[in-house]
């Protein structure tokens, strides 16, 4: 074999060798890029799954009455994604990476203010309570206290339907007790007028306060001198 025969096998070996190279760091490259995004298609489904539990406690703190705010554009991201797969094809894992980050901005935001319309709510319901009652629920105000104590906690953390369900559940409950000893108690005083009328000495301090606070008593009690 010649001299220049020789030159130009090593020169086609040369050549297929480095297409075999260029063509398996562009293998390697795609499947790099393939794998990143895959990553970061992953971490979007787990972002949408927390949006999607946002938006559920968001509509249940609605539908109880909590005043929350109106939902942010969250049909805007989606038709961009979807523009962009339609225009270039599959796109890079750097362009998914940035929706990422937008949902966990979202999802933040709405976490946090729906907690604080949630709090805000909540320690309103518990200070409505006529707490004051709840010594006279006797051997039960351990209870009752122990009830109300776990209101505040529930009112105080971030809102999540399971809270949000005890939450109703409890405090319906501590509201039943307390009526229950409210009416029980001016009932059985009212009971000892005779003829709208009682003694001030045949009261005692409890007795008195408890008159003096119902809604419904307040404006027909008077003293008068016999």
């Amino acid at each position: 074999m010649s001299d220049h025969s020789t030159a130009m096998t090593l020169a086609e070996n040369a050549r297929r060798l480095a297409a075999l190279a260029r063509a398996k760091r562009e293998s390697e490259t795609d499947s790099q890029e393939q794998r990143r995004l895959q990553t970061q298609l992953e971490k979007l489904s787990i972002e949408l799954g927390k949006l999607k539990q946002g938006l559920d406690v968001h509509r249940r703190l609605g539908s109880i009455g909590v005043p929350v705010e109106d939902l942010p554009d969250l049909m805007t991201a989606p038709r961009e994604i979807r523009d962009q797969v339609s225009r270039i094809g599959r796109p890079t894992w750097q362009y998914i990476n940035v929706r990422v980050a937008r949902v966990e901005r979202t999802s933040g935001a709405l976490t946090m203010t729906d907690t604080q319309a949630w709090t805000a709510w909540a320690q309103a319901q518990v200070s409505s309570l006529p707490v004051a009652l709840i010594p006279r629920l006797g051997f039960d105000r351990r209870t009752t206290e122990s009830r109300v104590t776990n209101l505040e906690k529930l009112a105080s953390k971030a809102p999540t339907l399971g809270a949000m369900t005890e939450f109703q559940a409890v405090l319906q409950r501590v509201k039943e007790d307390l009526e229950e000893v409210e009416s029980a108690g001016v009932d059985a005083i009212l009971s000892r007028f005779v003829q709208g009328r009682i003694r001030l000495s045949d009261l005692s301090e409890e007795e008195l306060e408890l008159l003096r606070t119902d809604e419904t008593l307040r404006n027909q009690l008077y003293l008068s001198l016999s």
